[in-house]
């Protein structure tokens, strides 16, 4: 059975050979299934691939999304950048 991976809390979902169970692969982001081992709940980890040009930006955006939510996305939990690279973790939705 493959090793978990670890991000903050949240264990990365592996198949059965080894590989993270990826949700989106694009230019733009890349999204992978977890288990949030806090709120024991399956949640989408996110992360951007390109660096961000406006980091303001981007944290003012996420943070009006987790306030207020938004009808057409899943909730999100967390955003941030770990070691220079922006994420954000929403909810899964069934």
């Amino acid at each position: 059975m493959p090793e978990p991976s670890q991000f903050r809390h949240y264990q990365i979902v592996k198949d059965a050979d080894g590989n993270h169970v990826e949700l989106v692969r694009n230019a733009e982001q890349v999204a992978v299934l977890a288990f949030d081992t806090q709120r024991l709940e399956f949640v989408h980890c996110h992360v951007l691939v390109k660096s961000l040009v406006n980091r303001a930006a981007f944290e003012e955006t996420c943070r009006k999304i987790q306030c207020h939510g938004h009808p057409t996305m899943a909730r999100m939990i967390e955003y941030g950048l770990d070691e220079g690279n922006p994420f954000y973790i929403t909810s899964n939705i069934d």
